[in-house]
């Protein structure tokens, strides 16, 4: 059986809609299909009982929940156990390429450690990737943009910034602004109360390069735009309300390694005024 057969079957049962599922998972949703129809062809039985709007678990399908469960644990118990040539424990951490930022710290000081106890791992992934990480036990840490959306993860508020309406041309009004065309940045629900976007992208650099064409504007953190403030490159768009972002440090509610793991923690609490995002 393929593991990710059970890793898709969870990822349905917890979404209950394939979609969604396929969507997290970074395939199409015909592979979902594909994956849970193949699942039930070999288990030889109905998992999920489908109608129009809805999708549940059969008796079956809530049997085979735990085992499916247990069965991911175990596997990834058996992928860590192979990692050549280093015994020390492991902690995994993921986050999306824009917050990596904040865990910069927190590299230092492992660099620092001589030689560290811990092997720390640090993966950059989309948003939806580090919770199925976390879910699937392939992460310990991760970070998002909002509280956890599983109840099997705790939240623990890490930073929160204002976000300011920047743009490539001068003098632009935030009456104005709403009328040109806004870049939707994905900074999480609570920065998603701009006007109608244009565009919707992910956070990083080529949004500062789009909008030093002068055709756009968007909402970024200060730390991010200070230089090309300074150097006339980029413009604040005059009496824009700010948005709120709020970050977040997710992690299992009954987590292996608990202690290093508060110890991590800790230290990212620490990073609260961490200049650099």
């Amino acid at each position: 059986m393929d593991i990710d057969f059970l890793r898709t079957f969870l990822e349905v049962k917890r979404t209950r809609h394939f979609a969604q599922a396929a969507k997290a998972l970074f395939v199409s949703q015909s592979t979902i299909s594909a994956r849970i129809r193949l699942l039930e062809e070999e288990l030889q039985t109905l998992l999920f009982s489908r109608t129009r709007n809805d999708i549940q678990l059969t008796e079956a399908g809530k049997r085979l929940v735990p085992q499916a469960e247990a069965l991911l644990s175990l596997w990834e118990q058996a992928r860590r156990s192979l990692t050549p040539l280093d015994d020390r424990p492991q902690l995994r951490i993921g986050s999306p390429p824009a917050l990596w930022p904040l865990l910069q710290q927190l590299w230092q000081k492992q660099l620092q450690a001589t030689p560290p106890q811990i092997l720390l791992t640090g993966e950059a992934s989309a948003p939806a990737a580090v919770l199925q990480g976390l879910l699937s036990q392939k992460l310990d840490l991760g970070l998002g943009w909002e509280p956890p959306p599983h109840l099997d993860l705790a939240g623990h508020l890490l930073a929160e910034r204002e976000l300011f309406l920047v743009s490539g041309q001068p003098g632009l009004t935030w009456e104005r602004a709403k009328h040109q065309g806004l870049i939707q940045v994905a900074w999480g629900p609570e920065a998603a109360s701009e006007p109608m976007p244009l565009l919707r992208l992910d956070p990083g650099p080529w949004i500062k390069e789009l909008l030093c064409l002068g055709q756009a504007c968007a909402y970024l953190p200060l730390a991010w735009i200070s230089a090309e403030l300074a150097q006339g490159r980029l413009y604040l768009v005059e009496a824009a309300p700010p948005l709120a972002c709020r970050v977040y440090a997710w992690l299992h509610q009954r987590p292996k390694q608990a202690a290093a793991l508060q110890g991590i923690l800790a230290e990212l609490l620490a990073t609260k005024n961490y200049s650099g995002w």
